[in-house]
């Protein structure tokens, strides 16, 4: 089973960042187990926010798949600026 996400890439990133509400709203039996992080997001008001762990997930870029590591974040969900 795959869940379909819109992703903004960017190619600069150190990081990959994932919304804990997409990941938490995703069928369990689909969710890899989050590993623990000790680490902490800066935000634009200078705000620490913590990630929630990490996960490993597989991505297809058109044809091709990788696995790719992302954090977890109480972040914006950007679904609804993405249209099909």
């Amino acid at each position: 089973m795959s869940n379909y996400v819109p992703m903004l890439i960017d190619t600069g990133a150190n990081i990959t960042i994932l919304s804990k509400q997409i990941f938490d709203d995703w069928n369990p039996s689909c969710k890899p187990e989050i590993e623990p992080v000790k680490m902490n997001m800066l935000t634009a008001t200078g705000e620490k926010s913590p990630f929630h762990g990490k996960v490993k997930l597989n991505i297809k870029i058109g044809r091709c798949s990788y696995e790719h590591e992302f954090l977890l974040a109480e972040i914006k969900d950007i679904r609804d600026g993405f249209s099909n």
